[in-house]
């Protein structure tokens, strides 16, 4: 399975079983390194602010399938971040995603904890 399936088949299960508050409005795709390579997580904020990233720090929705290991060991940190943005935009472009809470969200970034946010919407 490459690692884009598997994180289709990761927001699939979230979007379909799992049914945030209306008022989640920003949502945060988080990037960290572990020792065994890269996970992303996921976390929705009720408050969203354009001129600050710190609204991802505000968890007010979290799923039960929060994580999601990558792997990828082999690669460095910047195509990590690269590869997610093109799960996020291929993902994006399918009917779980256009028929979701994320649809209809106000933000949706992804980043590394440590690092700059960026916006996919």
């Amino acid at each position: 399975m490459t690692t884009q399936q598997k994180f289709n088949s990761w927001l699939d299960t979230i979007l379909t079983n799992e049914k945030p508050e209306k008022d989640i409005i920003g949502y945060y795709f988080g990037l960290v390194t572990t020792e065994e390579g890269y996970q992303a997580y996921l976390i929705g904020s009720k408050i969203f602010d354009e001129s600050t990233d710190d609204w991802a720090c505000n968890i007010d929705f979290s799923p039960v399938n929060k994580y999601l290991f990558l792997g990828q060991k082999d690669l460095v940190w910047y195509q990590i971040l690269d590869n997610f943005k093109t799960y996020l935009i291929d993902y994006s472009k399918t009917s779980v995603f256009k028929n979701s809470f994320l649809e209809n969200s106000i933000a949706i970034a992804y980043g590394f904890d440590e690092g700059n946010l960026f916006r996919l919407n």
